[in-house]
Parts: structure tokens; C-alpha cells; sequence
């Protein structure tokens, strides 16, 4: 029996970890051509340029949704699992869990602006781009960031979290996921290891969130919003080259630890705290027990 179950657990442990391992190698391997421009640093218009990152990186962005949805389809179809174990059921109740993560986030983004407004010197400014250019942004912005969560949730709390909460329980399953979560963003531009840090938190809340509501819709929502966040409560300054789907001007005052500095109020104490706060609201909405039922 004790055989068994050891067996049992390898072979859950190597199949979540070849999920991950393969999918990251596929990841940052592959290379999708810049579709909507040979070279974008040559535009000297810089509203175009924006625009055309945008395009590019919702093209990019695609693609590793189609590698993610596609190896998770692999994977489920060699251990015969469905839609329900990989997190992603495709119902009416999907829809109402992801528009309530959606409203979770918009409720904390809310609630932060006006701290701030108050209390950090928070002031927007102006616009970014003119008007049309602004919609432009917003919309691609939109887009790209719900492919971006939609593939980060199924990627890290799809089948590989399932897979290993089988096998070992919810709580290492969740630390590994969240672990291989975090480690991967130090490839983007600019992380630190404090950012790093956070994100591993903010993993183990995403788990928390499909632990909590069945499925991943929940923490689909949730992550789209508080990304998109971002093109409002960005950056102060007029240096945006770091934050492609801003469309605001921001001026910020006083202490850096409530308004965030030069990283931007979701950067600042108060808003760090409003995310994961905001984050944890539906642990008392829903029973800690995992879902028998995909919602």
C-alpha cells in the first residue's frame, strides 16, 4: 500500500513537473515574429509606436495561450481529465465567477485610487495619447491583458496545480505552482526579488481563489482587472517607456511608502495591502472546502 501510494505520488509529481518544465521551455524559447512591424524602434510617431507594441504583444501573447491550452489539452487527454480538473468549465456560473473577480479587483483599484487621492498626493494629470489614440490603447490593453491572465492561470493553477494537490495536498501543490509562478516573471525587464516575493504571494492567493470557487474564472477576473489597473494607477512622471498601456499623466507627493514613488501606487504600502486584502474577501464568501462541483 505504502508502495503504492509512493508510486502513485512520482508519478504525479513527474507529470506536473514535465507540464512545467516543458511548457516554460516552450515558452522562452519560441520566438513570434513582430507581425505589425519589422523594427517599431524605427517609428519616429510615438503614439504608432505604442499602438504597434500592442498589436505585437497581443499577437506574442496569443501564441503562448494556444502553447498553454494546447499542452494542457495534451496532458489531460494522456490521464483522461476534463475541462472541470483543468479549471476552466465553460458555463453560465463560469461567467458570473469571472465577472465577480472582475468587480473585486475594480472595487480595490476603486478604493486605492481614493485612499490615494486623499492621502498620497495622487493627481492625474492629463492624457497620454489624444483621444482616438487613447481608445486604441485602452482597447488593446484590454485584450492583451485577458489573454495574459487567462494564460498565467491556466498555466500555473490549470493542471499542474490539480495534479499535484492530488498527490500531495493543496498547500505544497499551491507553494510549487506559486514558486514556478514567481521565478518566471524575473524574466521580464525590470523585476526585482521584492516584486518576486510579492508575486509568490499573490500566487498563493490566485490558488486560494480556484481552491475557494471550483475553477479558475474567479481568479481570471481578478487578475485581468488588477493588471489593467495599471493604465490608470501607473507610473508618475512622463517616462512611460516601461508602461505601454498607460493612458494617463500622474503626479504624486509626499512619502514614497504611501503613494508608491516612482513605482506607481500599486507599489505603495496601502496598495499592496489593498490587493492581497481585496484578494481575500472571497475566502469568506465561499468554503474553504475544495469544490465538488466545477463552477
Amino acid at each position: 500500500m505504502i508502495t503504492s501510494k509512493f508510486s502513485h505520488a512520482i508519478k504525479g509529481f513527474s507529470l506536473a513537473a514535465s507540464y512545467l518544465l516543458l511548457s516554460t521551455a516552450l515558452i522562452f524559447s519560441i520566438h513570434v515574429p513582430k507581425l505589425w512591424s519589422a523594427s517599431p524602434k524605427d517609428i519616429s510617431n510615438a503614439a504608432l509606436k505604442n499602438v504597434i507594441y500592442l498589436l505585437n504583444a497581443n499577437t506574442s501573447e496569443l501564441v503562448m495561450l494556444l502553447i498553454i491550452a494546447g499542452l494542457t489539452a495534451l496532458f489531460a487527454t494522456i490521464e483522461r481529465k476534463d475541462a472541470d480538473f483543468c479549471g476552466v468549465p465553460l458555463s453560465r456560473v463560469s461567467l458570473r465567477r469571472f465577472l465577480q473577480g472582475c468587480f473585486l479587483s475594480l472595487l480595490g483599484s476603486a478604493l486605492l485610487t481614493l485612499f490615494e487621492y486623499c492621502y498620497g498626493g495622487f493627481r492625474i494629470i492629463g492624457l497620454v495619447w489624444p483621444p482616438a489614440t487613447t481608445a486604441m490603447v485602452a482597447l488593446l490593453s484590454t485584450t492583451w491583458l485577458l489573454v495574459l491572465g487567462v494564460t498565467e492561470e491556466l498555466w500555473f493553477r490549470g493542471y499542474a496545480l490539480k495534479r499535484l494537490e492530488e498527490n500531495f495536498g493543496w498547500w505544497p501543490a499551491a507553494i510549487m505552482t506559486s514558486m514556478a509562478f514567481a521565478m518566471c516573471h524575473l524574466h521580464n525587464q525590470g523585476e526585482n526579488f521584492v516584486e518576486v516575493a510579492l508575486l509568490f504571494l499573490s500566487g498563493m492567493i490566485l490558488c486560494s481563489l480556484r481552491r475557494v470557487s471550483g475553477s479558475l474564472w474567479l481568479g481570471i477576473g481578478a487578475h485581468t482587472v488588477a493588471d489593467l489597473a495599471g493604465s490608470i494607477l501607473g507610473s508618475p512622471g512622463s517616462d512611460l517607456s516601461h508602461s505601454p498601456t498607460q493612458i494617463v499623466y500622474l503626479s504624486v507627493k509626499g512619502s514614497p511608502l504611501i503613494n508608491g514613488g516612482d513605482n506607481g501606487v500599486m507599489f505603495s504600502l496601502p496598495g499592496i495591502a489593498m490587493q492581497f486584502l481585496l484578494l481575500l474577501l472571497p475566502i469568506t464568501f465561499f468554503s474553504m472546502k475544495p469544490a465538488k462541483a466545477a463552477v
